[in-house]
């Protein structure tokens, strides 16, 4: 239709009518480009929206179990820090003195926790410092957007970057917490290290009694103690990044 009109405004040399109508096709053009640019625009707001919500619920998640595995290291370096201070006391360390000392410790700070232990095994009391160890959780959402491109539909260059520095800051202290927890450490603990695999013999008490008696174990729980610490503190920096992410994202989301 257009092209027919067109065609005889040429012919005819009206050639206000070949504007008019030039005019005409490239209005519908850009309105069209226009168009599609705005719904292009609704749908990455609106994709923008899901991945900020769906950021902030899972770094919420990653918040409460760094805080909770953050805590729980801290309370065994607390009970190592008291059994140490037993080991250097004149007066011999045996499984009887070392439950009193858990228990003790655990009727301040974790009620629950010490009637677990002395409910059961002995030799869980023996134990109870140890583990637990973890490495701080990747982002699955982010790294869904990196693998996906969709990084790109968050507009806050805070934000990505954030996200970014907490990825490559957890990379950083799970390659940390490896070398620590490698060959070069382990072998130093030895002393204290070896009786836990024994924990489950059956006569623990004698087993773990003869244990705490050599002098290599004292100084293996001190070198445990250290690893435990160095972990803590770069699981720690992961956390504070998580924190940082958590903090632009409430704000995004108007929180």
């Amino acid at each position: 239709m257009i092209l027919a009109r067109l065609s005889r405004a040429i012919r005819t040399q009206n050639w206000f009518a070949v504007v008019l109508e030039f005019v005409i096709v490239v209005a519908g053009v850009l309105l069209a480009f226009q168009v599609t640019a705005w719904n292009e625009g609704r749908q990455d707001r609106a994709a923008e929206r899901a991945i900020l919500l769906q950021l902030h619920e899972e770094f919420q998640e990653l918040q409460a179990i760094e805080l909770t595995y953050l805590a729980r290291t801290a309370q065994q370096r607390r009970l190592i820090a008291l059994w140490i201070e037993a080991l250097e006391d004149p007066a011999p360390v045996d499984m009887a003195r070392l439950r009193a000392i858990v228990l003790d410790f655990y009727d301040s700070e974790d009620p629950e926790r010490g009637g677990v232990l002395a409910s059961g095994p002995i030799h869980n009391v023996f134990t109870d410092p140890i583990g637990g160890e973890r490495q701080p959780a990747a982002s699955v959402v982010f790294q869904q957007l990196v693998a996906s491109g969709d990084l790109r539909l968050i507009r806050s260059e805070r934000l990505r970057a954030a996200l970014t520095r907490r990825d490559v800051q957890r990379i950083q202290s799970v390659a940390a917490l490896e070398r620590n927890s490698a060959a070069s450490n382990m072998p130093m603990a030895e002393g204290f290290l070896e009786p836990i695999f024994q924990a489950g013999s059956p006569d623990p008490v004698a087993t773990l009694d003869a244990a705490m008696a050599r002098p290599a174990f004292a100084g293996g729980l001190r070198t445990f103690a250290g690893v435990k610490t160095y972990n803590e503190v770069w699981y720690r920096y992961t956390h504070e990044e998580t924190l940082a992410v958590l903090a632009i994202l409430e704000e995004e989301n108007g929180q």
